[in-house]
């Protein structure tokens, strides 16, 4: 069973953002990971981030994902979507699917998979 938990305000702002963190949102996170929580999925900053801080030599307790937005009609907002989510035993496969304007549809990108070993988040090889 993988447990998720969803907010509008992302617990840990991505890099190049300084909008200031969620008040006491690292220490949601800990208490999350301290509950068995696995994935937490936000917006509000309009911004694509997909497992943030994990990468080759940094696993993480949470998976954190921001998304885009597949509604909005701001000019400066960019990568229009929405994100679908296969879980599998241990596995995590994002595909992010991107508005082409002037086809009037959706494209999807390709996916993007994470693994859990150990309790940790980290890219599937």
């Amino acid at each position: 069973m993988t447990n998720i938990v969803a907010c509008h305000h992302p617990l840990q702002e991505p890099p190049g953002f300084e909008r200031g963190e969620t008040r006491g949102g690292g220490l949601a996170l800990d208490r999350l990971a301290r509950a068995g929580c696995h994935v937490v999925l936000s917006g509000h900053l309009h911004h694509w981030t997909t497992g943030l801080g994990i990468d080759a030599r940094t696993s993480r307790p949470i998976f954190q994902m921001q998304t885009g937005t597949a509604l909005c009609a701001r000019d400066r907002e960019r990568l229009h979507g929405f994100a679908a989510l296969q879980f599998g035993p241990n596995r995590l496969s994002v595909t992010r699917w991107i508005i082409d304007e002037p086809a009037r549809r959706f494209v999807p990108e390709p996916a993007m998979d994470f693994a859990v070993q150990h309790g940790q988040w980290t890219p599937a090889r």
